[in-house]
């Protein structure tokens, strides 16, 4: 019975994604965006999400996380599914489930701002979603948080996910210059 909820929700996001488009509509920008925070959440049925809508060549960049837990910044902090959830469920609490601020997309991104509360205090952040339109998967995605306001909750819940003590590495790596959109290069 799970195993055909599943089943239909991937095909109904399939179908609202759109199989030979070039360009993501309103509702496969949605779609792309609740597959990406079950997939996070581990939601039931994300190992199929996983399989179906992340790409095999995933990347996660996060600055504002890696500052968090201690990461390195100016690097990929995952490069797939296993390493975003051990990188981040093992460092942070549990976050309680976003409210969704704003959506845009272009023909092969979706930006969501989103909203969080953590012990009262409202941590705002986003999320660039890159798709391949051909393949209908999520190649990478930047995510970014008020680290400052999400430091001080964590903190004020008694969390050990931050230290007292900020340590971070610097890495080189950093995401390449990149431009997407629906328009005719100039």
């Amino acid at each position: 019975m799970r195993f055909q909820l599943i089943s239909l929700a991937i095909e109904a996001l399939l179908l609202q994604i759109g199989q030979a488009q070039t360009c993501l509509t309103d509702g496969g920008a949605f779609s792309f965006d609740t597959v990406f925070r079950n997939i996070i959440s581990k939601a039931p049925g994300h190992e199929e999400l996983v399989d179906t809508f992340l790409s095999p060549s995933f990347e996660f960049v996060s600055d504002s996380l890696a500052f968090l837990t201690g990461g390195i910044l100016n690097a990929t902090g995952a490069h797939n599914a296993e390493e975003l959830w051990v990188q981040y469920e093992n460092n942070l609490p549990k976050p309680p489930e976003p409210r969704l601020l704003h959506v845009a997309h272009s023909c092969d991104t979706v930006t969501t701002y989103w909203q969080i509360l953590v012990g009262g205090i409202p941590i705002r952040g986003f999320n660039l979603i890159f798709v391949d339109t051909e393949s209908r998967k999520i190649t990478k995605v930047y995510t970014e948080i008020n680290s400052g306001a999400a430091r001080y909750a964590i903190y004020q819940l008694d969390s050990p996910a931050c230290p007292q003590e900020v340590k971070f590495e610097l890495g080189n790596e950093g995401p390449p210059f990149g431009f997407s959109g629906c328009q005719a290069r100039l």
